[in-house]
């Protein structure tokens, strides 16, 4: 399977039905995709994880940048899902990623309502390397906790010259 292959959602069939997947707000316009209010659970990352595929080609990312752009923003996805929020408890997060094709940048999001928690890595359980990775495969990543310890904010950017639209006559004058 590739990147940009669209796994099949893992939701119990009660979480499946055409109405309770309405019950976050997504929109998907030119140059942006906002998710808000999404639960979360893993079952929910593989629609975003393809509208986020169709968004990186919208962009212009070529296949090894849009690879890294959906490697980076789905571990913060799945960060939310697996250390935000205590066992048993679904809380929500939104998703924001806006292309700037003048500025050439990319950049996304990550929002959540839950507790931040440094946790010890457990080499043992081969985990704790998700900031890595999601600073290994984007150009600069900023992880911000609220202020009183609720919620936290990732913020990823990529920088692509390649995604800059090439200006018409009018523009250049």
């Amino acid at each position: 399977m590739n990147c940009t292959e669209e796994r099949p959602a893992q939701c119990p069939p009660e979480r499946a039905d055409p109405e309770h997947e309405s019950a976050f707000d997504s929109r998907i316009v030119p140059g942006a995709v906002t998710f808000t209010a999404v639960p979360a659970e893993a079952c929910r990352l593989a629609p975003m994880r393809s509208a986020l595929s169709r968004f990186a080609s919208d962009a212009g990312l070529p296949a090894d940048d849009a690879c890294d752009f959906l490697l980076a923003t789905y571990e913060a996805m799945v960060n939310v899902v697996e250390h935000a929020y205590p066992a048993g408890e679904v809380g929500t997060f939104d998703l924001w990623a806006a292309h700037d094709a003048w500025r050439g940048t990319i950049v996304v999001t990550v929002t959540d309502r839950g507790r931040w928690r440094l946790d010890e890595a457990d080499p043992s359980l081969h985990r704790g390397r998700g900031i890595t990775l999601m600073r290994s495969c984007s150009d600069a990543m900023e992880i911000n906790p609220g202020v009183d310890g609720t919620g936290t904010q990732v913020t990823l950017e990529w920088t692509r010259d390649c995604a800059r639209p090439a200006p018409d006559d009018e523009q250049c004058g």
